[in-house]
């Protein structure tokens, strides 16, 4: 729930956000992560 709430709030401040928890999403995304993108992972326990 804390990744969704904090997606929002990114969103409202005119960020691109993206919200995946599918392990075949997240890791073609993270091959294609420049060194200028900011990146926030929650991880859930």
């Amino acid at each position: 729930m804390t990744a969704w709430k904090m997606q929002i709030k990114l969103e409202l401040l005119d960020k691109n956000v993206e919200f995946h928890d599918d392990p075949n999403i997240i890791i073609p995304i993270s091959n294609r992560i420049k060194r200028s993108n900011l990146i926030i992972f929650f991880i859930k326990w």
